[in-house]
């Protein structure tokens, strides 16, 4: 997390002090200064009235143009025009004027418009084409026959134009005050005064209206501008310039007269186009808010010096923004805001220029432009977005330093950001800048970002630029404290640290709760932005019917209950939710899956006006669209405590099932008769095409995903459950979404079993029916619905996207686990599934005197490939190790690259170590590593994007057992219990194993009653099979003898006997073993390991093996 604090300069070394500029304001770090020129900004000044108000303007301009309009709030106040003086380079003068020249105008708001006078084409960065400039009028129109609207008394601008314009859009301004009296800017097209400025001819004046003063009046100075009609959006700032239609009349008449915008404008300014009505009058933004709902209110007003304030038809032209302070720099910036300007000034958090902005205008602070977020990637890393603007027509240069990791209290050349400073281009972008590596433990420190036309280099931190901005930050880094990467955990003093960043793809979560009651659930995975979806489990159709509700889903965890519809839900429920991280991503046997959410605050449902029509659905068909899509989803919050369900569509009928043409999604609420608020729907979209299931080796859990038949029905109906079959009976648990919605009274999918006795998920089906509620009628009867079904053949799945070690993925430490033992991390899990142990990927033999073998299991979930590489710490003959993982430590035969998973599972990768004492004991540690980063013999420490790492400590003992094989068979029955099979005492000691007192009452019985009772143990399933482990030892010395272990689909470990099997003590240098485990399931990948009970008490354990029956 970050205390963010901002912008600019330092106190305790040499200042620079340049007029109108941004500085910089870290104290200490020295000051980085930009010099700034404005081009155009539009002001509102607020009160102005009679007497002369001084404005404030943002930037710095060498010679400004000002125009202005009055803001009339309504017709009954007295008319009045602006007028302005005293132009400075970063301030103006403006008044109201009442035509007869005493006072009286209200005060008002005055829309201002101000540019450097010049001439600007900012088309190719999405601005406007203008120019701003300055005449003298030395003549006067007005309605008087003295005066009169002859051409030659105005200006003809039209040569002092550098560019050309096809629709010109004029505004302009009488912009001295050398005659106190009266006047106005006026336009046209230098013949007729009705006739709006062209392109060939531009013509501006002065006039003073219906005034009866027939005195010559004094020169004054005409400010215009000349605008494109266009409209554009520069800076992310939208702005329009136009003339509009001649219908915009007099105050006496029926004001407002409102043009149509396409957009919303907050501010800008307006001038009357020619003279239609011939009595002289200016164009007023009229009513309080005149710029509201993207309209722009107008009257024309004129002076009452001999009737009223009604006018002719006329049209006027306008110069919007979209922001309330627009601006436009011809020069880059960071933010929405450009560099304020100041003096050099800072303070110790970096704030001192944060809220300096002395201007009538109150823009506040310009610290706006930069964001910041910290994650392991794989290393601890601070990553800054700036959102950089350029509105030049060529590159500029932004720059980041960082003081650190070494704090010292200077921006250095060698701390700018591993980017360097970067070229940006023309127009509005979001720059990344980044710093890898940082420290873990909290610190404070500070930042600067600078952006510029200059060519910055990494040694400018400090002086001066001759324009764009600088920005400060005070920086507290404080790491997240929850769960980010699996560690090594062999002692880090000596080794070094060793850590991989996680991926979690999905996992599915097998949930209860009860009542009303919120349950917290933990995730395996940690995600950056997960999606929940879950499916109610009925025990039976009399249960009450619910919906399962989701709320405060969070990397880490989720909150679920129970909400039975327009009731209270009573009683304990279960459910099966799927969590899958958000984005567009692949499965790891290539099959495609996109996750997101969508706020929506349309509903459906039977009673409601929309009824379930697909517009009141929200269209999510992602991009390229899915062949044949299931698509599961879930109302993801809780915003409206009132029940409502997840349900989807093809985007064109209600009965079609989201399909290759479109997938919306929605949420309804069935028979109720009310409407819901906004709520957060989740969606999951899993590619069916090609085949539908997906194995353990390629995915790491096997799966099956499809859209079913129109077959499930309601609760209400004929006896539930309906199913449908399964490819495989190794399924046991699931999610299903019903697809589109062919009853009206709405509904969802639940899982119903057959009976209290069984799983809905078992045997090769699925069992669902369809529940709704019973707020508009007393029954759940359904009509037959089409499901999407996604079945897993464990419960608490979890699949990566990512390589790791042996079955187990890694489980997940905010810190180092180190340990003498290096089994610090070999029991920490603190996620409720309770994987336990992730060190089960690598076994390690004495294969001959002097080299030691690893067999590492591999697993690649990932859709490219990876490396796994192995490190033994190799002692001297004396049997003492360095304490270091060198270069040299490398097995051979080197990293190896690991190819993604297949159907195929992959062949255990080799590493051997030779050379190594043969005549005393020693210990020493080992590492080894997998991932899709491209690792050497030089990473065994660092990090690494993804994958595992497993340490171990390798005692080499005399006493040690050295595995020669470790493998399963399928024996059949008969060759133990049959006529030609063992003896009736190995039959009593195979019984006695599972039954001691059975096997005491039949000692004296006759081998076909002891045989019998012994197929009950061994043959539970009835296939006339069962499992035999072999394995072989070459050397043993102080073995007891053994015990063997299964791993079960939860990730338990179940012993298969709990009496010893004794080893041989006649055959130190090895002996084969068998154990029988009547439990194993054929069918399956089996994973066991083999405990060794040492004669000093000690226990070792070898494994996991990964093993099935080889085909016959």
């Amino acid at each position: 997390m970050f205390a963010n604090t901002n912008i600019h300069a330092a106190v305790d070394v040499p200042q620079l002090s340049v007029p109108e500029t941004d500085y910089g304001d870290a104290a200490g770090y020295g000051d980085a200064g930009h010099q700034q020129s404005g081009l155009l900004e539009t002001v509102v000044a607020s009160g102005v009235g009679d007497a002369w108000q001084t404005v404030s303007l943002r930037t710095v301009y060498d010679s400004p143009v000002i125009v202005c309009a009055r803001e009339l709030d309504n017709a009954g106040l007295t008319e009045a025009g602006v007028r302005v003086n005293n132009r400075t380079n970063n301030s103006f003068d403006v008044r109201l004027q009442v035509p007869s020249d005493q006072p009286g105008s209200a005060a008002s708001d005055v829309y201002c418009l101000v540019a450097e006078e010049g001439d600007y084409d900012l088309t190719a960065v999405g601005g406007p084409k203008f120019e701003a400039r300055t005449t003298e009028a030395t003549e006067t129109n007005g309605f008087e026959l003295f005066f009169g609207w002859d051409s030659a008394d105005t200006v003809n601008i039209t040569p002092a134009l550098a560019q050309t314009y096809t629709s010109p859009v004029v505004l302009g301004q009488v912009m001295s005050f050398n005659d106190s009296r009266y006047s106005q800017f006026w336009t046209h097209d230098c013949t007729d005064r009705a006739n709006p400025p062209t392109g060939a001819a531009i013509c501006v004046g002065k006039h003073v209206g219906k005034n009866d003063d027939l005195t010559v009046r004094n020169n004054e100075t005409l400010g215009y501008m000349v605008f494109e009609s266009a409209s554009g959006t520069i800076n992310e700032r939208n702005w329009v310039a136009a003339v509009g239609p001649a219908f915009v009349e007099g105050v006496d008449n029926s004001p407002p007269y409102t043009y149509g915008l396409t957009g919303n404008f907050a501010s800008g300014t307006v001038t009357q186009t020619a003279e239609i009505g011939g009595q002289g009058g200016f164009a007023v933004l009229f009513g309080g808010d005149p710029l509201a709902d993207g309209e722009l209110d107008l009257a024309i007003d004129e002076d009452t010096t001999f009737d009223d304030r009604t006018h002719l038809a006329e049209r006027v032209a306008y110069f919007l923004m979209e922001t309330a302070e627009g601006i436009l720099l011809q020069e880059p910036y960071m933010g929405s805001n450009p560099g304020d300007r100041e003096d050099p000034q800072s303070d110790a958090n970096a704030l001192a220029d944060d809220l300096n902005d002395t201007s009538v205008r109150g823009v506040g602070s310009d610290e706006m432009g930069v964001s910041l977020a910290l994650s392991f990637t794989p290393t601890l890393t601070l990553t800054a977005t700036v959102r950089a603007q350029n509105p030049t027509a060529g590159d500029v240069t932004l720059c980041g330093w960082m003081d650190g990791p070494v704090v010292n209290g200077s921006f250095d050349a060698g701390e700018v950001a591993e980017e360097g400073c970067v070229a940006v281009a023309p127009g509005s972008s979001d720059q990344t800048l980044t710093w890898t590596g940082l420290p873990e433990s909290g610190y404070t420190t500070f930042l600067r970002f600078r952006i510029s036309s200059d060519l910055l280099t990494a040694a400018d931190a400090v002086g001066i630029a001759t324009d764009g901005e600088a920005e400060d930050f005070i920086v507290e880094v404080i790491p997240p404290p929850s769960p980010e990467r699996d560690f090594g955990d062999a002692p880090e003093v000596d080794y070094g640290d060793a850590f991989h960043g996680h991926a979690p793809l999905l996992e599915t979560r097998e949930v209860s709760g009860s009542g009303d009651n919120w349950t917290t659930v933990n995730l395996r995975g940690d995600y950056q932005d997960p999606v929940v979806v879950c499916t109610p489990i009925l025990s039976s159709a009399g249960d009450a019917e619910r919906v399962i509700r989701v709320r405060n889903v969070a990397s880490e965890s989720f909150e679920v209950r129970a909400q039975r519809p327009g009731g209270v839900f009573v009683g304990n429920w279960q459910a099966s939710c799927l969590v899958v991280e958000a984005g567009d991503s692949t499965l790891p046997d290539g099959r495609r899956i996109v996750a997101g959410t969508v706020e929506s605050d349309l509903t459906s449902g039977s009673t409601l006006a929309a009824g379930w029509l697909t517009s009141q659905t929200e269209n999510v068909s992602p991009a390229p669209a899915f062949a044949e899509p299931a698509v599961f989803g879930q109302v993801m919050s809780f915003n409206d405590t009132r029940f409502s369900a997840f349900w989807s569509n093809n985007c064109s009928a209600r009965t079609a099932p989201p399909d290759s043409g479109g997938i919306c999604v929605g949420k309804h609420v069935g028979e109720d008769t009310s409407g819901r608020g906004s709520e957060t729907l989740g969606y999951i979209i899993v590619e069916t095409t090609g085949g539908t299931i997906g194995s353990v080796a390629a995915n790491g859990a096997a799966y099956e995903v499809f859209l079913g038949t129109d077959s499930i029905q309601g609760v209400g109906g004929t006896p539930p459950p309906y199913t449908y079959a399964l490819s495989s009976s190794d399924y046991v648990s699931g999610v299903a979404i019903h697809a589109a919605m062919d009853g009206a009274d709405g509904g969802w999918a639940v899982l119903l079993p057959p009976n209290a006795m069984t799983d809905p998920v078992s045997a090769g089906e699925i069992n669902l029916a369809i529940d709704e509620d019973t707020i508009g009628d007393g029954e759940r009867n359904h009509t037959a619905e089409q499901v999407a079904v996604w079945v897993f053949d464990r419960e608490n799945a979890f699949v990566t996207t990512g390589p790791h070690l042996g079955v187990i993925p890694p489980d997940l430490e905010s810190a180092s686990q180190y340990s003498a033992g290096a089994d610090g991390d070999d029991t920490n899990d603190t996620s409720e599934v309770s994987a336990g142990n992730d060190e089960d990927g690598v076994i390690f033999t004495y294969t001959s005197p002097g080299t030691i073998q690893a067999s590492v299991t591999v697993n690649n979930f990932a859709y490219t490939d990876a490396t796994v590489c192995a490190w033994l710490d190799v002692p001297n003959l004396a049997g003492v190790a360095d304490g270091s993982f060198d270069v040299s430590d490398l097995g051979t035969p080197g990293c190896v690259t690991v190819s993604p998973n297949t159907d195929v599972p992959q062949a255990p990768v080799l590493f051997s170590w030779n050379g190594l004492p043969t005549s005393v004991s020693y210990s020493t540690y080992a590492r080894v590593r997998i991932s899709t980063d491209a690792l050497t013999a030089a990473d065994s420490t660092g990090g690494a994007s993804d994958g595992e790492v497993e340490d171990y400590q390798i005692v080499v003992d005399p006493t040690a057992v050295t595995l020669a094989s470790f493998g399963l068979e399928a024996m059949p029955i008969e060759q133990f219990v049959g006529s030609e099979g063992a003896p009736v005492q190995v039959l009593l000691a195979m019984l006695a194993s599972w039954d001691e007192s059975q096997a005491g009452l039949l000692e004296d019985s006759s081998r076909e009653d002891i045989a019998a009772a012994l197929i009950d143990y061994l043959d539970p399933d009835g296939d006339g099979q069962v499992a035999q482990l072999i394995w072989e030892t070459v050397e043993e010395r102080g073995t007891l003898g053994y015990y063997i272990e299964r791993r079960s689909n939860s990730g338990h470990w179940t012993r298969i006997n709990n009496r010893m099997l004794p080893s041989l003590p006649i055959a130190p240098m090895g002996a084969q073993y068998q154990l029988l485990d009547p439990e194993a399931d054929l069918q399956q990948v089996l994973h066991y390991r083999l405990i060794e009970q040492e004669a000093r008490g000690s226990k070792r354990t070898y494994g996991p093996f990964v093993l099935e029956v080889p085909s016959r």
